[in-house]
């Protein structure tokens, strides 16, 4: 399964591994998803004041978007790609277009399935970088 955002998250983990005012949530070690993202946003809004939460997930397009990387000044829901709309999360969003939409649910998880890792792990690159350099405290 192609986890963008938990490697996105460890890699912000890393980068931010002494700056105690910023808690990663969502990594390789505790990925948030399905049977848990209501509980981690419950947790995250209850712990924190007025929190800046920034929904970082894989996505789907046509062909030619694959590899872009979209930002968004608002949240986004999970699971649309799979036909599932899990939840709307963040204040913020960043989806990194891995894969082709067919429309049909069971192709896109297969197409999701054979995704390339180095493209996972180079759009996680620059989308940790750049928010380690807008958010460098």
């Amino acid at each position: 399964m192609i986890l963008f955002g938990p490697i996105v998250g460890y890699k912000l983990r890393y980068l931010y591994r002494d700056v105690k005012e910023i808690e990663i949530y969502g990594h390789l070690d505790k990925n948030i998803c399905a049977n848990n993202v209501n509980d981690t946003i419950n947790y995250i809004q209850t712990k924190y004041d007025n929190p800046l939460v920034i929904a970082v997930d894989s996505a789907i397009s046509k062909k030619d978007n694959i590899g872009k990387i979209v930002v968004e000044n608002n949240g986004m829901y999970l699971g649309r790609a799979l036909n599932k709309k899990i939840n709307y999360v963040g204040d913020l969003s960043i989806k990194g277009i891995v894969s082709q939409n067919v429309n049909i649910p069971q192709c896109n998880f297969k197409l999701l399935q054979n995704t390339p890792l180095s493209l996972v792990m180079n759009m996680a690159d620059i989308v940790s970088s750049g928010i380690y350099n807008v958010i460098n405290i």
